[in-house]
């Protein structure tokens, strides 16, 4: 990553260009314009396109084979190898799946903004990391939804919102994101602390004894 965003910076000699979209103008008008059949129109297609695959991608993880296959890998990537899954297959697709939807979606924002510099989105990384944990995904693996990574994402990026109505300056917004993410990781690693403690352990037995 630091690579690329060297490169190009050195491509771009660090300048704002500016785009010449109309050949996409059909393309946008279509993504931006009120899905049919929503009341009051307040649902583009493009929302409705980020919704389906929001859905899509839950189903697939949770319902199919591939899809728990997945999460197995990620809780014990050994296990799954024992198991007779291919991991380094799952892997680069996982890897290449995730790929192509960021490169999607910094298209649709190139376009939309009409211009684009070297470090074109750079501020939201550590917002996305946030969202992602904040939704449930674990730092040991093997657990999370992208359904609730959607949702938290939302809600983070209506709170950086509400933070730029009221003026504040980015340095805020990114302390704002470090805490919400620092405290969901030390939350995370006490389960997973207190997960260990008692592994094994038959509390019911324990209660009896006691």
């Amino acid at each position: 990553m630091i690579m690329i965003d060297s490169l190009a910076k050195i491509v771009t000699r660090s300048e704002t260009y500016s785009l010449d979209t109309r050949s996409f103008e059909s393309l946008m008008d279509l993504l931006e314009s009120p899905l049919l059949g929503t009341p009051g129109g307040y649902v583009s297609n493009l929302a409705a396109l980020v919704i389906a695959i929001v859905v899509l991608a839950t189903v697939f993880l949770s319902f199919t084979r591939p899809g728990r296959n997945i999460y197995l890998i990620g809780a014990n990537e050994k296990t799954a190898w024992y198991s007779g899954v291919p991991v380094d297959r799952y892997k680069i697709g996982a890897f290449v799946f995730c790929g192509i939807m960021a490169s999607l979606g910094g298209a649709v924002y190139v376009l939309k903004a009409g211009s684009v510099n070297f470090d074109e989105g750079s501020g939201s990384l550590m917002t996305i990391i946030a969202g992602v944990i904040v939704g449930g995904t674990s730092m040991q693996g093997g657990k999370g939804s992208v359904f609730q990574s959607f949702i938290a994402i939302f809600s983070l990026a209506a709170l950086i919102k509400m933070f730029n109505l009221l003026g504040a300056e980015s340095e805020v917004i990114m302390i704002t994101n470090g805490v919400v993410l620092g405290s969901v990781i030390l939350y995370d690693a006490y389960l997973s602390y207190r997960k260990k403690l008692f592994k094994g352990q038959r509390h019911e037995l324990l209660a009896e004894l006691e």
